[in-house]
């Protein structure tokens, strides 16, 4: 999957993750577009030189699944 992560250096960088494994009460939604917010700023000031996050807490998408705990 994409995703767009800050680095150590705190660049945003384009990268591909592997497709979470959704179970119990998970929801994997496939994600539309987000938003940077102010909590998003904080992650990227506490970043560490060997930390990287993926950001965007406020996001829109589609459901894809639902773990079998939501069934």
């Amino acid at each position: 999957m994409k995703a767009v992560i800050v680095d150590g250096n705190r660049h945003l960088v384009d990268t591909d993750l592997q497709m979470p494994i959704i179970s119990g009460h998970d929801v994997l939604v496939k994600i539309h577009s987000i938003s940077i917010n102010p909590i998003d700023i904080k992650r990227i000031q506490r970043i560490t030189s060997t930390d990287s996050r993926v950001l965007g807490y406020d996001a829109i998408g589609e459901v894809l699944a639902i773990g079998v705990g939501l069934e």
